[in-house]
């Protein structure tokens, strides 16, 4: 089973990784914004897996190895 990260520590990421972020809840997700794109899949979960942080991290442009100091493992 893949790890797995808070939501509070995805947020902490995007403040220091991605300045001008933002996220919404919609019915089945949450939206992210970020560097001019959106992503819309993120789960409204807790716990979110690091596959799937991954995958939104690629999308919306955020460094890798900023993103790896608020979420080891990734």
């Amino acid at each position: 089973m893949p790890q797995a990260a808070r939501f509070r520590d995805v947020e902490q990421l995007l403040k220091a990784c991605a300045p001008g972020s933002s996220w919404r809840p919609s019915r089945h997700s949450r939206v992210v914004e970020a560097n001019g794109r959106t992503y819309v899949s993120l789960p409204k979960f807790d716990n979110i897996f690091l596959p799937e942080i991954r995958k939104m991290l690629r999308h919306l442009s955020i460094d890798l190895e900023c993103a790896r100091g608020f979420i080891p493992g990734l």
